[in-house]
C-alpha cells in the first residue's frame, strides 16, 4: 500500500514527483518572494537609465542618503503604458476581441518589481509563509523582499530545499505507527523525523484484517488528492485478488 516494488503505493501518488523536480519547485518559489541586491543591480544595468544603480547605491549605503524606504519607493517605480491584449474566451464561453489598454508597468522593465515592502538581510519565514497558497505553492512572480546578503539567500534555500520529501515521509511515519516496515527514498527518509502520520494495523480477527493509514504532516490533504489515494487503494485490492486467484490455482492443480 505505500509502496510496492512498481512504486505504485501512495508515496508515488504523494508530491514531487522526484527530488529534482521537488527541488526546482521549491527554489522557484523562494525566488519569486526574495530577490536580492545582486539581482537588482543586474536590472539596473540592463535597465538603460542613466544613473540608476548610483541612485540605488546611495539608498542602501550607510551615508546621509541612505533610506531603505526610498529605494523600495525608487524599485517599484510604475509607468503607464498602452497594451494590446489578444482575443480571448471567458470561462463562460464569451469571446473577446482584441483590444488596447493603458497599465502601469516597472520603470525599471522587470514585471517582477513594483511590489516590494521590505528590506531585510535574510529572508523573511514569516513571509515566505504568507505569500504560498492553500497547496503550499507561490503562484505568482512578484517581489515582495528585497535581500541583502546573497550568502543568506543561498543559506535559505538550502536549508528549505532539505524539507523536499516531507510530504512522503508523512506515509512512513504512519507505517511505522501501525508496526509496518516501508523503505522510502533517502530524500524522503531524510524528513522521516519531521514528518506526521497515524496508523492502526490488526491481524487478531482473521475475518477482519485491516491497516488505516492517515498522512497528518501540514498541506497533506491539500496536496494529496482523494482520487489518487483511492486509485491507490484499488490497485492493491486487485493485486491481491489476482494472488489470491493464482494461489487457489496452485493448490488446486497440486490437489
Amino acid at each position: 500500500m505505500v509502496r510496492d516494488d512498481g512504486d505504485n503505493g501512495l508515496v508515488a501518488i504523494t508530491p514531487p514527483k522526484t527530488q529534482q523536480m521537488g527541488e526546482s519547485a521549491t527554489a522557484r518559489d523562494i525566488n519569486r518572494i526574495f530577490v536580492t541586491s545582486t539581482t537588482i543591480r543586474s536590472i539596473l544595468k540592463d535597465s538603460g537609465q542613466r544613473g540608476a544603480r548610483p541612485a540605488f547605491r546611495r539608498y542602501m549605503t550607510p551615508g546621509p542618503d541612505y533610506s531603505e524606504a526610498k529605494a523600495l519607493d525608487f524599485l517599484n517605480s510604475q509607468t503607464p503604458t498602452t497594451v494590446e491584449v489578444r482575443p480571448y474566451t471567458t470561462k463562460k464561453g464569451k469571446r473577446v476581441k482584441s483590444y488596447t489598454q493603458t497599465r502601469n508597468v516597472s520603470s525599471l522593465g522587470d514585471p517582477r518589481l513594483g511590489r516590494l515592502l521590505y528590506v531585510g538581510e535574510a529572508p523573511s519565514r514569516t513571509l515566505h509563509k504568507s505569500r504560498k497558497n492553500s497547496r503550499g505553492q507561490v503562484k505568482q512572480a512578484a517581489w515582495t523582499q528585497l535581500v541583502t546578503s546573497q550568502a543568506k539567500m543561498t543559506s535559505y534555500i538550502k536549508e528549505i530545499v532539505q524539507r523536499v520529501g516531507l510530504l512522503k515521509a508523512g506515509w512512513g511515519a504512519a507505517a511505522r505507527q501501525a508496526g509496518l516496515d516501508v523503505n522510502l527514498p533517502s530524500f524522503a527518509a531524510r524528513n522521516s523525523k519531521r514528518a506526521s502520520g497515524k496508523g492502526r494495523f490488526s491481524d487478531s480477527n482473521p475475518s477482519n484484517i485491516y491497516v488505516e493509514l492517515s498522512n497528518t504532516t501540514p498541506n497533506a490533504s491539500n496536496k494529496i488528492t482523494k482520487a489518487a489515494v483511492n486509485w491507490v487503494v484499488s490497485f492493491r485490492q486487485k493485486q491481491i485478488e489476482r494472488e489470491m486467484q493464482n494461489r487457489m490455482k496452485a493448490l488446486a492443480k497440486a490437489a
